[in-house]
């Protein structure tokens, strides 16, 4: 009787042990380091206002959310590797 509770005991003591083994950590990816893409090339003729509206639109929505993306992401493996580091969460 008293061998199964202690064969349980060493068993959780082996799962304890190798949950304290440290973290790897692993770097934001390079592609979070990467420029956003650049502004449309216009078309080489005489542009409408309907036009320069458009191409700007679509740019200026292109750049933000890539922005956007990106800092979220780096935001995340910044305040993951700060806590798992420190136990401190950046601001």
């Amino acid at each position: 009787m008293l061998i199964v509770p202690l064969s349980i005991l060493g068993a959780c003591a082996a799962s304890i042990q190798s949950s304290t083994e440290p973290p790897r950590l692993v770097d934001a990816p390079a592609r979070l380091q990467e420029a956003c893409a650049k502004p449309l090339r216009l078309p080489d003729r005489e542009l409408t206002q309907a036009d320069v509206e458009k191409y700007w639109l679509r740019d200026r929505q292109a750049l933000l959310a890539c922005g956007m993306t990106k800092q979220a992401l780096l935001d995340y493996y910044l305040n993951r590797d700060a806590l798992l580091r420190d136990g401190e969460q950046l601001e």
